[in-house]
């Protein structure tokens, strides 16, 4: 009975998932099909109003949006990985803070940035469709959060959650502090990109004081958390995208990695300094 119980969470999973992919390549379709109607009707108006003139379009073809399809659903499915991490090692409704990634955009006003879904980017009335999917995609993870947690077996917490935090500090105040010596006028991107960096860093800190075994954390933050972070999904599914952004790929693993010693490392050396300290006589 508590088998089905946690399998009908992953089977609502899976019809969400269906759904949201479905309306991505519905999506993609349109905006490709709307960019080529407008390109013919162009081309069309000034071959008749320039009868000597003759206009070659350069149709999109059906393998373009479905390329873009299936980088949208990479650009769900990464970042539903990390939260499977997070939920399994302990940190449950923690793992919500992945929907930080698309939510992201509300920093740069629904000017600049990307969601999730590729589909979102349609020709027409750009900004407001953006902002539907920023809302629908950050919704979105926190509903697979939240299925997640309850389709998954619970676990002790790895340790009182205010304490990581607090660890975290010192890496969020030199990440805000480089910030502001690179940025001291920020753009909407600018502001996107900080509030990418900052949900990097604590999805990286909540990973590396989880209960997981060393291996899965390995793979975690130095693998799967570089490839869901913003910057990187912008980098793969970016129009005419050629190769992978290895060097982008190495500096967020690096951080990730670094992040995650720091957040491990403190409590063990803040302990043996204090072990190492004569006791004073009283």
């Amino acid at each position: 009975m508590a088998e089905n119980l946690r399998a009908r969470p992953l089977y609502l999973l899976t019809a969400i998932l269906t759904v949201w992919t479905t309306g991505q390549f519905w999506l993609c379709r349109n905006a490709a099909h709307t960019l080529n109607a407008a390109a013919a009707f162009a081309a069309q108006r000034i071959e008749t109003e320039h009868p000597s003139t003759y206009v070659r379009l350069d149709a999109i073809g059906t393998s373009v949006w479905l390329r873009a399809g299936l980088e949208s659903v990479a650009a769900v499915l990464l970042p539903t990985i990390v939260a499977v991490f997070l939920v399994a090692g302990g940190r449950r409704w923690l793992a919500a803070v992945v929907a930080a990634y698309p939510a992201a955009n509300v920093l740069g006003g629904f000017h600049d940035g990307a969601s999730l879904g590729l589909g979102w980017d349609q020709p027409t009335a750009v900004q407001l469709w953006f902002t539907y999917g920023v809302i629908v995609d950050s919704a979105l993870l926190l509903l697979i959060v939240g299925l997640l947690v309850k389709a998954m077996p619970e676990r002790p917490e790895p340790g009182p959650t205010r304490w990581n935090f607090l660890r975290v500090v010192p890496c969020l105040i030199v990440l805000a502090g480089w910030w502001v010596t690179r940025h001291p006028a920020p753009t909407g991107h600018d502001w996107v990109w900080l509030g990418d960096a900052v949900t990097f860093t604590l999805v990286a800190a909540l990973l590396a004081d989880s209960v997981l075994p060393p291996a899965a954390r390995a793979v975690s933050i130095g693998l799967v958390l570089p490839l869901a972070t913003g910057t990187i999904l912008n980098d793969l599914i970016a129009p005419g995208q050629i190769g992978f952004p290895a060097t982008y790929f190495a500096h967020h693993a690096l951080i990730a990695i670094g992040t995650a010693m720091y957040v491990t490392g403190a409590p063990k050396a803040f302990n043996w300094l204090v072990g190492a300290t004569p006791a004073t006589a009283t």
